[in-house]
């Protein structure tokens, strides 16, 4: 008996056990693991047995939580945490990378938790016997960022983890906390003192800096050391005063003058007489006490994540006013609000600058001199979108509510001066210390830096900010108050907010009870607002669009404009107006225009609302067209299903060409050449054809561009001709280059080319790894070898409505024409245009649609117009009074040419001043004939001869263009690099 007990008696002792570590405001907001947590540590050399031993927080009663019967062993610590059951252990091991080895105690194996708080709180330890062994006491935690202590229970420096020091890390679970779960650090030996953040310190002008709450701390973990701060340099504007055992504190009042970022350099030392005095440099930014524009909320939702953690379509989940639940919760967004000047009802923004800046990103909107933002009413939400289009002044309630709704689109291209803005990559407003500033045109500071890092909370209600505000990325920033213009930075009620956003709307907190008074905006009046936008395409040679607005007060609207060109006019009735084109559009009008037009209803204030937009006028006759892309995904089939039904059934989808298979044949498209709209050629040499997506703005980011070669197979292509471009060869499952592979000219009206893009002979820069085509907004643009755009940009999301799915394709859904434009829209409308298609695609052959108004039976494209009539020498001859057609040798006008060379060579038989032109080019050593090409009965040969006796084929180059007599000719161009005294050329034909 005597034996056992002996062997137990090493494991009563229990005054190594100490508290190590606490985290009372987890960011964990899985809620299997989001529970408050402590750590246990044996730092004694002997196993001591946890059963009967039980803590409590600060009610401090022992007896309240016990703890099982378990044997920790020295230099084990173990955790207790506040979930229910051992369910969570397993999420809470995986958030922290802990082994199986680590024990974690429940509130259920404890018999409770009584939670620790946030704001404050103790942790008590207490033997069997109710003696206590160890305690702990805090004051308000950061979120997400545990209480540590050293193994032997003296404090870290400043007694809160901070990820890569004293063995802290950041958990894997987003959003993730810091801290060192199942590890408490020894005490190191002597080391140098270290400085406790912020580095950044944040002060508005006017007030003492002798308040703030964050001065100057240096701190020594080797308990006895005494720490001495030295200021080493600093601006005159304040002092810094050392009050002992390395704190310092600032004081001075700054001025508007001092409006900035300043640096000040300390030394800390102690007097270890061991460790070297260390510096740190650290900024102190003052921001303006008032400010005309202040940030009321931005977005930090990461890209796949949801506001408040919640699960997708959770009917429950928090929400934005005007996105829903959307996954990134609308994208990159921040919206401020105008306060003014005082001077008056609007605030002039021309030439302000935005800088967000985060931990990983800068973006900086530059916003533009346009007139269209010198007037923004004083009480408008003004948000700033990478999703949401351009719209001023859109509430009508304006006079009600004291506030309107203003969005400007991140890529504007009049608002936001593009050239001179850093857009990103990634996203700029997130949960990575983003803080915002607003210049003037003149460059000065008119509000922030404010955010993330910057705004704090007052925990002990004394006025002043103390805790530095931290947001995850399932919330939103917001400011917690009414507006006004004295709403600073720090001093501003922002908080953290997962429960909803309001996105271009009041915010609303305290549970959605509250939300902000915009009544002090209230205005006399309210300016009018659009209804309906103009659109921003001009195609087919003309533009019609009509604009219609309303006021508020019901007054009389006029209509005016800023930059419309000269073929535009406004007509205006007083409730709507249409801006039209007085003129047919010629080529000399392509390209983009920067309109702003204003609805003005005549009163002193807020008279005015502004619409900015750039009108894209494309080729009014386009030559070349898109007639089709495939957007089905490689694993996909065209109208989806299986390889042996798709989603409809019998008939299956399918591909005239492929079949039905995965990817309908990979990434390929499909233009038509109609040049002029009737039988003819066009030179396709140096044409361009550019494929990407459009930003939030509208603009098209191109993403690869494929350049035609010089080639002669380019240079006079048939008109109906389908031109196909695969990404892949036929080995690939795609289609290897073949010209000419079909040619239906004569029976139907066109032919079909396919041009493999790693052609290095018909392709000047082959690389068909480059392009993307799939379902997410694709477009092409389509110009010819002087950059003139042709075509486009034409694709998914030029056409509201019109969305491919990624077993779909996108097709021309009329007989191509030059009447074709960009915009035509074929989805539910009635109208030839565009489609989206899940029932069929025709890769090398004409589009298979629906026509409008015909009824229920599809029918090819019309090819009609481009139908190939051969010619023939008697009908050509009939057409010349007294031309014997049965006579093809005679020269019936004696100059020189017989009637069948000028029925070949382009001459006029009964004219003898109209006979076949020639040109010689003695510096390019060349000879250009024009050559009959619509006579299949004919064939060309060219030839050379030094003595005009021996004649030869070898080493010419031919080369074809477009020929001045139309389109039966061809401008043959014979060459040869001519090392005899002398050459001479003929074309002979067969």
């Amino acid at each position: 008996m005597k034996v056992p007990l002996l062997a137990l008696l090493p494991l009563t002792v229990s005054a190594d056990l100490v508290i190590t570590e606490a985290m009372s405001d987890s960011r964990h907001s899985n809620t299997t693991i989001n529970g408050d947590w402590w750590e246990l540590t044996n730092n004694g050399a002997s196993a001591v047995s946890l059963g009967g031993h039980s803590w409590d927080d600060s009610s401090n009663l022992p007896g309240m939580q016990l703890f099982p019967a378990y044997t920790i062993q020295p230099g084990e610590s173990v955790i207790i945490l506040d979930e229910s059951n051992a369910t969570a252990v397993a999420p809470f091991r995986t958030a922290w990378g802990l082994p199986s080895t680590v024990r974690i105690f429940t509130e259920t194996e404890m018999g409770g938790f009584p939670g620790l708080g946030a704001t404050g709180d103790s942790i008590f330890f207490y033997q069997p016997n109710g003696a206590l062994l160890d305690s702990v006491s805090f004051g308000t935690a950061t979120s997400g960022v545990s209480f540590g202590e050293f193994s032997d229970g003296s404090p870290i420096p400043g007694n809160l983890s901070t990820e890569d020091i004293f063995g802290a890390s950041s958990s894997n679970q987003s959003p993730d906390d810091i801290g060192s779960p199942s590890f408490a650090p020894a005490l190191p030996g002597p080391v140098a003192p270290e400085y406790f953040p912020p580095f950044d310190i944040y002060w508005p002008v006017g007030r003492n800096l002798n308040t703030s709450e964050f001065p100057v701390t240096a701190v020594d973990p080797n308990s006895g050391d005494t720490v001495t701060v030295t200021v080493l340099s600093q601006p005159d504007f304040f002092t810094i005063t050392d009050l002992g055992n390395g704190v310092a504190q600032l004081s001075g009042v700054p001025t508007e003058n001092e409006i900035g970022a300043h640096t000040f350099e300390v030394q800390a030392q102690d007097d270890s007489g061991v460790t070297p005095a260390v510096t740190q440099v650290f900024t102190l930014h003052i921001v303006p006490e008032i400010s005309p524009i202040i940030l009321n909320e931005y977005n930090a939702v990461g890209p796949n994540m949801f506001l408040g953690d919640d699960l997708e379509n959770d009917p429950d989940a928090a929400t934005d006013t005007f996105f829903g639940q959307d996954a990134g919760n609308g994208g990159d967004w921040v919206e401020f609000i105008v306060i003014g000047d005082g001077t008056g009802p609007t605030f002039d923004l021309r030439g302000s600058s935005l800088e967000i800046l985060s931990d990983t990103t800068t973006r900086t909107l530059q916003l533009s001199a346009s007139i269209a933002l010198s007037e923004i009413p004083v009480g408008t939400i003004l948000t700033f979108s990478d999703t949401v289009p351009t719209q001023l002044n859109i509430n009508s309630d304006f006079r009600t509510t004291g506030y309107t709704w203003s969005n400007i689109s991140m890529f504007d291209p009049i608002l936001i001066d593009q050239t001179l803005s850093t857009q990103t990559a990634s996203r700029s407003l997130n949960s990575g210390n983003t803080r915002i500033s607003i210049r003037n045109a003149a460059g000065n500071l008119i509000y922030g830096p404010s955010g993330e890092s910057v705004g704090a909370k007052d925990s002990n209600a004394n006025g002043i900010p103390d805790n530095i505000l931290s947001v995850s990325d399932t919330e939103v920033y917001n400011l917690e108050q009414n507006p006004a213009n004295n709403v600073n930075p720090l001093f501003g009620l922002y908080d953290d907010s997962d429960s909803g956003s309001t996105f271009g709307n009041p915010n609303t907190y305290n549970s959605n009870t509250i939300t902000q008074s915009f009544a002090d905006f209230i205005p006399s009046n309210a300016p009018p607002i659009f209804s309906s936008l103009p659109s921003t395409f001009a195609t087919g040679g003309s533009y019609n669009s009509a604009i219609s607005y309303t006021d508020p007060e019901g007054q009389t609207v006029t209509f005016t404009s800023e930059g419309l060109p000269s073929f535009l006019s406004i007509v205006d009735d007083g409730t709507a107006a249409t801006i039209q084109n007085n003129r047919p559009l010629t080529v000399a009008d392509i390209g983009d225009y920067d309109i702003v037009v204003i609805a003005d209803d005549g009163s002193t204030n807020l008279s005015r609302t502004y619409h900015a937009f750039r009108l894209t006028v494309v080729d009014p006759a386009p030559a070349v067209l898109l007639n089709e892309y495939n957007a089905v995904d490689d694993t996909r089939f065209l109208n989806g299903g299986t390889a042996a039904a798709d989603d409809d059934a019998l008939p299956n989808a399918s591909d005239s060409h492929f079949g039905r298979i995965a990817g309908n044949g990979g990434d390929w498209f499909e233009l038509v050449v109609v040049g002029d709209g009737g039988t003819g050629t066009t030179d396709l040499r140096g044409w361009q054809i550019e494929i990407g997506s459009p930003d939030a703005g509208g603009t098209l980011q191109v993403e690869s561009t494929i350049t035609l070669s010089q080639d002669s197979n380019w240079s006079a292509v048939r008109n109906g001709t389908l031109l196909t471009f695969t990404n892949n060869n036929t080995a690939g499952g795609g289609l290897d280059t073949d010209i000419a592979r079909e040619d239906r000219f004569s029976s139907e009206g066109w032919g079909w080319s396919n041009i493999y893009l790693g052609d290095t002979s018909l392709i000047t820069n082959p690389d068909p790894s480059a392009i993307r085509i799939d379902s997410s907004d694709v477009q092409f643009l389509i110009s010819n070898s002087a950059g003139q755009v042709v075509f486009g940009p034409v694709g998914e999301g030029v056409i509201s409505g019109i969305n491919i799915s990624s077993e779909e394709i996108f097709e021309l859904e009329a007989d191509p024409s030059t009447s074709i434009g960009i915009t035509d829209n074929a989805s539910g409308t009635g109208q030839p245009g565009y489609d989206d298609s899940s029932s069929s695609s025709t890769f090398g052959a004409p589009n298979i649609f629906l026509p409008p108004g015909i009824g229920e039976v599809d029918r090819a494209q019309n090819f009609s117009a481009y139908l190939f009539i051969p010619s023939t020498y008697a009908a050509w001859a009939s057409d010349f009074g007294g031309v014997a057609a049965d006579d093809p040798e005679n020269d019936f006008d004696n100059d020189g040419w017989s009637n069948l060379q000028e029925y070949l060579f382009g001459g006029i038989p009964n004219d003898g001043s109209a006979f076949p032109s020639q040109v010689i080019d003695a510096s390019t050593q060349s000879f250009t004939m024009n050559v009959r090409t619509d006579d299949p009965t004919f064939t060309f040969t060219a030839e050379r001869s030094a003595d005009l006796i021996s004649w030869v084929e070898t080493d010419l180059t031919l080369t074809e263009g477009i020929s001045p007599l139309g389109a039966s000719f061809v401008a043959l161009t014979v060459s040869y690099e001519i090392t005899e005294p002398k050459q001479f050329f003929r074309i002979i034909t067969e």
